[in-house]
């Protein structure tokens, strides 16, 4: 008889506890204001978006290569090409330069050219190749500007009965513009300079027209101590 009178009084004492708590709960929860719904939009909002301060790794930025490259989107221009066209003007010949983006914004560049013209019994021909690299700063979506330096060697050899040839190495350097016109239309210019064979300024300006993400066709007009219109190919990789 006393153990069951103890069970029965621990037994009050539990449902009377549980009664307590549960109405206190139900008081603090009527006590608290409810967030108006336009506020549990914000807030549940605020969970869906990244933080601010994350890092954006599909930005693009400078130049080919990727996410982070010029040439991702229409607007930015690739890096890594090669150039091979036909050159006409005071001398005929080939010329072929090429572009490789390393990180960011800079590149390596290389030109290859061959020149040679004919005056009565003197044939004279002009071997070109150089090599560097250079710093590309987009100004604006579509607009960037960029500046080269390379080694460069030369070769000039002439014949009349006997043959002579001399070579020299030097520096080459150049600066310019290149403009997206239209998504298809691209325009570029730059001054440069060299110094073999007594040095010479070198003016540019031409025009890019993409067929497709790899082919366009580009004619450029140089002016120089040769004044030269190439007209030939681009192969983007």
């Amino acid at each position: 008889m006393f153990l069951t009178t103890i069970a029965v009084c621990a037994w009050a004492l539990t449902v009377t506890r549980d009664v307590v708590a549960a109405t206190h709960n139900a008081a603090h929860i009527a006590a608290t204001p409810a967030l108006p719904a336009s506020a549990e939009s914000a807030d549940a909002s605020s969970r869906d978006l990244p933080d601010s301060n994350m890092p954006n790794f599909g930005s693009v930025n400078a130049i080919d290569g990727g996410q982070a490259a010029w040439g991702a989107t229409p607007g930015h221009f690739p890096f890594t090409y090669l150039d091979v066209g036909l050159s006409f003007g005071d001398a005929t010949g080939l010329a072929v330069l090429g572009s490789y983006h390393l990180r960011e914004n800079w590149f390596l560049s290389g030109q290859l050219g061959y020149l040679s013209e004919s005056a009565g019994p003197v044939d004279v021909s002009l071997t070109t190749f150089s090599f560097g690299g250079g710093y590309a700063h987009e100004m604006q979506p579509g607009l960037a500007l960029l500046a080269s330096a390379e080694l460069e060697y030369g070769r000039v050899s002439a014949s009349f009965g006997a043959s002579r040839s001399d070579t020299e190495f030097g520096l080459r350097a150049r600066g310019g513009a290149r403009w997206q016109a239209t998504p298809e239309l691209e325009v570029f210019g730059g001054l440069g300079f060299r110094t073999i064979f007594s040095g010479d300024f070198l003016l540019d300006a031409g025009a890019l027209y993409a067929f497709n993400s790899s082919w366009s066709a580009i004619g450029k007009l140089e002016l120089g101590e040769y004044n030269q219109f190439t007209l030939g190919v681009r192969c983007n990789f």
